[in-house]
């Protein structure tokens, strides 16, 4: 699946270097989605699909944020979850949270 961006588009950030960044990807199957930027340190906040009725218009937005996890650094999965084909998925991330 390809990235819209070469990485997280940095929307926010706070002191300690914890910020919030948003990135789009072209959806697919369930399973692994490539989310250049994004690391196992980070947590999701959202998680939006914008499907397209006719090709041209957004016809619906499903909030998907509990069928997907980051599964590894550059990767976010939805195994068994919602096929995101010929969407448009916004992935909402907060990172450098504190452990």
């Amino acid at each position: 699946m390809s990235v819209l961006g070469d990485t997280l588009t940095k929307l926010t950030l706070f002191p300690n270097g914890v910020g919030q960044g948003v990135t789009a990807i072209i959806g697919g199957a369930a399973g692994d989605h490539t989310v250049t930027g994004i690391k196992t340190t980070d947590k999701l906040l959202a998680v939006q699909a914008i499907a397209f009725s006719g090709g041209t218009y957004p016809s619906a937005v499903t909030g998907l944020l509990s069928e997907f996890t980051i599964s590894a650094d550059d990767t976010v999965n939805n195994d068994a979850g919602t096929n995101t084909t010929n969407m448009l998925v916004l992935i909402t991330i907060a990172a450098g949270l504190p452990r």
